[in-house]
């Protein structure tokens, strides 16, 4: 009644509780509650609140009761509710076991993944000896991102046109299909591949029948991974097997 949730002065849910459910139009990771101060807030010690969280598989929790609160603004506290597992919050239901109270807000939480941008980096590094004798040399520190999951290739590797680069392919990840573009062949730029994570990986096959060179690389535990070179050829030499 007025906008009080309200319950008995018994320790155990009983008909004459009050209940709500909470029902978001999306599914959740999170939800936040807000508990004012009116009313004299929420004594976790003459009080009980509970919820329930019902998931998007048609699973809900136990009933747990709210037992830690954190300090908000103008003198309100709040807790959190959380999934447990894989599965997103389709609802919520609160039940006021005992006690009075207000609740002003309710905060919906939904955290979501974005792929990482790639990253280019130029360096120009210069070693000096003790007579005085430079050498300097430019090179290039790349991390890419993988791409979405509806993508033609799980990672694309771009390299520097004219300078000798190594494009690592990890064969320990589930992710099969590589793209690799500036890939220079020839005296004093020649680039390589570099095969990580699994020794026992052997070369399959490498087509250059077409404009682009395709590498495929059958796996220890039997994944086949697939790289494809955009423009260029590849030879034998110019594959190596790098860490486990």
């Amino acid at each position: 009644a007025n906008n009080v949730f309200q319950g008995d002065n018994l320790a155990a849910i009983s008909a004459a509780d009050e209940s709500f459910v909470i029902n978001p139009e999306s599914l959740l990771t999170a939800m936040k509650v807000f508990i004012d101060n009116s009313v004299a807030g929420y004594n976790t010690a003459t009080e009980d609140l509970y919820y329930r969280i019902y998931y998007a598989d048609g699973t809900f929790s136990n009933r747990v009761e709210v037992n830690t609160l954190t300090p908000e603004a103008g003198g309100q506290v709040s807790f959190l509710v959380e999934k447990e597992g894989a599965s997103l919050i389709d609802a919520v239901q609160l039940t006021m076991g005992r006690g009075d109270i207000k609740i002003p807000v309710i905060q919906f939480i939904q955290e979501s993944e974005s792929l990482a941008s790639d990253v280019r980096l130029a360096f120009n590094a210069t070693l000096t000896d003790k007579d005085g004798d430079s050498a300097t040399s430019t090179f290039d520190a790349n991390l890419f991102a993988n791409e979405p999951a509806n993508a033609a290739f799980d990672f694309r590797l771009a390299g520097t046109i004219g300078e000798q680069d190594a494009f690592n392919i990890d064969l320990s990840v589930d992710e099969n299909l590589y793209q690799v573009t500036g890939f220079d062949t020839g005296p004093g730029v020649q680039d390589k591949l570099v095969l990580n994570g699994d020794p026992n990986a052997v070369v399959q096959s490498i087509n250059n029948t077409g404009a682009d060179g395709i590498v495929t690389v059958a796996e220890a535990g039997g994944q086949t991974t697939t790289i494809t070179l955009v423009g260029a050829h590849i030879q034998n030499t110019d594959i190596f097997f790098g860490s486990a």
